[in-house]
């Protein structure tokens, strides 16, 4: 008898200190996810002062300009978050065509969201963020069909595109002088 009070003792300090160590590892997961948040904030601070300050009619940075194009192209509206596909998709092309590594690209792809969450005239910022990227020196034919095949690719994300997904679309070839 006393060799199973000893068994049920051992396999009782065994679950309590195995008890302490997840709450030790939880409470060491939620201190990671809150020092990520202090080390990403300068970030996130200086994106919404800039926004505040100027606004979409201050963006004067053709990758800027082009990822806010992409975020409403994805459907990004007022009270609508990107979808999860669509945001891979852009994190993907950016990447890709600005030579961005993920985090560079995830941020960008945050800030046009962030950019574009009370437009409500899609086809006036998407003529705007056009004319800034057409009227960049530097920016010829090549880079904007790159463009072109980025909005292409966002708006084909979630399945078919949609009609004000081809309007948009539409709206920048317009603008870019490219024939579909």
């Amino acid at each position: 008898m006393h060799i199973l009070v000893a068994i049920l003792t051992v396999l009782g300090a065994v679950a309590v200190w195995y008890y302490r160590l997840r709450m030790i590892g939880g409470a060491a997961k939620e201190i990671g996810r809150a020092a990520e948040g202090v080390i990403n904030a300068p970030r996130k601070f200086a994106f919404m002062q800039r926004a505040r300050q100027n606004g979409l009619k201050g963006v004067e940075d053709p990758r800027e300009a082009a990822a806010i194009l992409l975020a409403l192209v994805a459907g990004v509206r007022r009270g609508e978050a990107i979808g999860d596909e669509a945001r891979a998709t852009i994190i993907a092309e950016t990447s890709q065509q600005f030579e961005l590594d993920e985090e560079e690209a995830e941020a960008l792809v945050t800030h046009a969201a962030w950019m574009v969450r009370d437009v409500d005239v899609p086809l006036s910022v998407a003529a705007t963020m056009s004319r800034t990227i057409i009227n960049t020196p530097g920016i010829g034919p090549k880079e904007l069909v790159d463009l072109d095949s980025m909005l292409v690719a966002v708006s084909e994300a979630g399945g078919p595109p949609q009609s004000d997904q081809l309007q948009l679309l539409q709206a920048y070839r317009d603008r870019a002088g490219l024939r579909a």
